[in-house]
């Protein structure tokens, strides 16, 4: 008789969509470091398309689009996903982002009651975002006893969540994690790219890696690189994300308000950010809310990076004393924590930098992390094993 140790668990992924973002970036590592053999998988995506549906596909897994629209909810889209099933019995499902989990659930139920997961991957932020976005998790909140669990990447997103009425029947903490051969210092990337942006030996690069938004505080950096230019000839700053692009009429405004463009690089979306951190000094998150476990504090880490960052989700957990926390994303205290990091000695900043990278192996190494989710899926897919 088979048993849940040598039985094959499939999990269908129902993630909104598979654009760059920290959640589907955690499903791509969770799917390449994963035993597929005893956990085999598909990706449901309700938007069709998106920049890691090919890096997925690479790795050997279907994946499947709904033909959703950007914002809109598509009920029919949890009928089609409950055919497909019905029809194939996976193990159990596991959704990522509040659409997903909202049309998972009904998918997991009319199909028969499958084992169902949560992912939340955030903490909660009243009035962020339109109108279906603010709805989806209140709608989420009156079906949190549906999954078997709901996993969180950090403590401040279950706490923000149980504030507006999540009840879950067991919350499972498991955070991102980080691939340090992937994530590593390299001197020659260092040079090559700090060569091609035109740096000076002695630059000290302060980057920023996230997409255009207002909580991503985007605005205050620019206002910093400014304030800081007299008095630091030698900081310049680097911007990677979605939309950071100087042609963008938000952007151009920002900056026009700014006299330090000569001291910035806005380098717009990159697929690889693991290939441009190794050119940074050090990383700014200055961001305002919203954040649960940004993916990039880690990844930067694992680079060897002290990170400054604004004590929003449990972003002081991960740094730990590794970087500065600042309490707020406040000109003033984030002027104030980067003074700190460029009044150290090199060697000092070296030895922060190999600190961070040690408490990234330590706590959040991917291995370790794949580990929790295939015990949590052999935990809760051994309903689903046939006897």
């Amino acid at each position: 008789m088979p048993t849940p140790r040598d039985t094959a668990i499939e999990t269908v992924h129902v993630i909104t969509s598979l654009e760059v973002g920290g959640a589907q970036r955690m499903l791509l590592k969770l799917l390449k470091h994963s035993d597929r053999e005893r956990f085999p998988a598909r990706v449901v995506s309700l938007i069709d398309g998106g920049a890691l549906k090919a890096p997925i596909e690479a790795l050997g897994v279907q994946v499947r689009g709904l033909g959703m629209r950007p914002g809109r909810i598509r009920l029919g889209a949890a009928r089609e996903l409950a055919g497909d099933l019905r029809r194939q019995r996976p193990g159990l499902v596991q959704t990522w982002l509040y659409h997903a989990d909202l049309l998972g659930t009904l998918a997991a139920r009319f199909a028969g009651r499958i084992p169902l997961i949560w992912n939340v991957r955030c903490t909660f932020a009243a009035g962020a975002g339109g109108w279906a976005a603010r709805l989806a998790p209140r709608l989420c909140a009156r079906l949190s006893r549906a999954p078997q669990v709901i996993v969180t990447n950090s403590r401040a997103g279950q706490r923000s969540h149980e504030a507006i009425g999540y009840r879950s029947r067991d919350w499972e903490l498991i955070p991102n994690g980080f691939d340090l051969e992937e994530f590593r210092p390299d001197p020659a990337r260092r040079a090559e790219l700090r060569a091609r942006w035109g740096l000076p030996a002695e630059a000290f690069v302060l980057g920023h890696v996230a997409r255009w938004h207002p909580m991503k505080n985007h605005r205050t950096l620019f206002a910093l690189a400014d304030r800081m230019r007299a008095s630091h000839p030698e900081l310049h700053h680097v911007y990677v994300g979605s939309g950071v692009d100087a042609s963008e009429p938000a952007v151009a405004e920002a900056l026009a308000q700014n006299g330090a463009t000569d001291r910035m690089q806005l380098l717009g979306e990159s697929s690889d950010v693991a290939s441009v951190l190794p050119a940074f000094d050090a990383l700014i998150s200055p961001s305002t809310y919203y954040e649960g476990f940004p993916n990039v504090l880690g990844e930067a880490m694992a680079c060897g990076l002290p990170c400054v960052t604004t004590n929003v989700g449990d972003s002081a957990e991960v740094v730990g004393d590794t970087g500065r926390v600042v309490a707020s994303a406040g000109l003033d205290d984030l002027q104030g924590a980067l003074e700190q990091l460029l009044a150290l000695e090199p060697v000092d900043r070296e030895e922060l930098g190999a600190r961070a990278r040690a408490r990234v192996a330590e706590r959040y190494g991917i291995e370790r992390v794949v580990r929790r989710y295939e015990e949590l899926y052999a935990r809760v897919g051994e309903r689903s094993v046939p006897r």
